[in-house]
Parts: structure tokens; C-alpha cells; sequence
């Protein structure tokens, strides 16, 4: 999971002094934490970097408590961008060809040896 950039948005008690500095010390102790803002008006806290999600947010339980996380939201990664279609390989083709066949041959080919060459044929 260590390639996957997570986003993991957290709402806590941010009126309450030392529950940010205890959010705001805890958050500063995991290395795979890679951004981290905090937004005082809406009271929350994204956290952004290559961690597995669930197992942070129990490591977070952990250390600051049940009571200053709120809640917490996963934001789901951005798909990816579809792929490009692949160009046609052949875009267009002449044909080119000398008729070289007699009266005779085609005569031959169309009513006489190829019908008993081919005999349920419509040749």
C-alpha cells in the first residue's frame, strides 16, 4: 500500500485547545503522514500520504482517543484517466491488378473446368 497515495479526512474537536494540540502532536508522530492541513471553521483535518487508511485511523483511536475524533471520512483516489484509443493500422488500401485472361480461359474458368473442378458451385 506504501504506493497508493491515501487522503483521510478527519472531524475533530478543534475549539478545544488541548485536543488540538493533542490531534496536531499525534498526527506529527506517523513518518507516512505526507501533508496535513487543518481547518478550524469546519472543524477538520485532512491528512494526506502513501498509508493504508483503516489501520491509521486505529493507530490514531489509539493515541488520542475516541472522544476528539468525531468522524472520519476515506476519500477515494481519482480514477485513473481512460486509455487512448488505438489508431486504425490501416486507414485505407489501393488495389492494383492486370487482368491478363483470354475469351478461352474465362470461358473455361466460368462454364467448363471449373464447374467440373467445383460442380455445386455458382462460379
Amino acid at each position: 500500500m506504501a504506493d497508493k497515495v491515501s487522503t483521510l479526512v478527519l472531524k475533530v474537536d478543534l475549539d478545544c485547545d488541548p485536543c488540538y494540540k493533542k490531534i496536531r502532536k499525534a498526527l506529527c508522530q506517523f513518518r507516512e503522514i505526507q501533508s496535513q492541513s487543518f481547518d478550524e471553521k469546519q472543524k477538520k483535518v485532512t491528512i494526506s500520504g502513501p498509508f493504508d487508511p483503516e489501520k491509521l485511523i486505529k493507530k490514531l483511536y489509539c493515541k488520542v482517543g475516541c472522544k476528539i475524533i468525531i468522524c472520519y471520512e476515506v476519500v477515494p483516489p481519482p480514477p485513473p484517466p481512460p486509455p487512448p484509443e488505438p489508431k486504425p493500422l490501416v486507414t485505407g488500401m489501393v488495389l492494383r491488378g492486370i487482368f491478363l485472361l483470354r475469351k478461352k480461359e474465362l470461358d473455361w474458368f466460368y462454364e467448363g473446368g471449373a464447374a467440373a473442378i467445383f460442380p455445386y458451385g455458382n462460379y
